[in-house]
């Protein structure tokens, strides 16, 4: 990922947005692909890498949202793409990957069915997140996932950005960005969420405290690009 990362920053077009999401994901696997054909190990894992990777993002040419998986794919010897179709019942695009997948896809489903016993009033809010809090929560020692989310924004105006989470909830921990515990002396310039509550507070907009400026739902962030507060 971190070669993506440099391989986005040193390429123009993907750097400057000029790259719709389907031609991005395209050079991505272009990336991972042409890194595997350079590996030389007598590591059998490392030659059939079992690792998935989830790429999302807003097509500025289609005008919506897409999620696209990548894999790596032992018969075809290579890396993969395809593309997340919105799920049944309503529910629209959800992706989980990595190895407790199929665990976290079950309790997702049996979570928005109990949420939501209409069929016509299903819809989508946070519920993939409460999903991995709560596998994260009662992940031990010994399981391949553990510590706090790491969670990320997308708009449709081309704007991305991080979000830091009081972990493990806002009463007893502290804010995690990208994983990393935040210092006490430091105020991040991030939107922070409550685990539980759901609901966002920002240290840079609470007048000098750590109370926040609370939000209904993550999804209500807007971000201004006038002088006047104007889009």
């Amino acid at each position: 990922m971190l070669q993506l990362a440099l391989a986005v920053e040193a390429h123009p077009p993907s750097l400057k947005r000029v790259l719709d999401l389907r031609p991005f994901v395209t050079h991505a696997v272009k990336v991972f692909n042409s890194m595997i054909g350079a590996v030389r190990t007598t590591v059998a894992e490392m030659k059939d890498p079992d690792v998935s990777f989830i790429i999302g993002g807003y097509s500025w040419k289609r005008k919506r949202f897409q999620i696209y998986t990548i894999r790596y794919s032992a018969q075809q010897d290579r890396f993969i793409a395809k593309l997340t179709k919105p799920r049944a019942e309503g529910i629209g695009q959800v992706v989980f990957a990595g190895d407790v997948r199929k665990g976290a896809e079950r309790a997702f489903f049996e979570l928005v069915r109990t949420r939501y016993p209409e069929v016509a009033e299903r819809r989508i809010d946070m519920e993939p997140f409460e999903v991995i809090r709560d596998m994260l929560r009662a992940s031990g020692p010994h399981d391949s996932i553990g510590g706090a989310p790491q969670l990320a924004k997308v708009n449709q105006y081309m704007y991305a950005t991080t979000l830091a989470v009081y972990w493990p909830n806002k009463l007893s921990g502290i804010p995690v960005l990208q994983g990393r515990p935040v210092l006490s002396y430091e105020k991040v310039d991030r939107w922070i969420l409550d685990p539980d509550t759901l609901w966002l507070t920002h240290q840079w907009l609470s007048e000098g405290t750590d109370a926040g400026t609370f939000l209904p739902s993550v999804n209500q962030i807007e971000v201004s690009d006038g002088p006047d507060g104007s889009e």
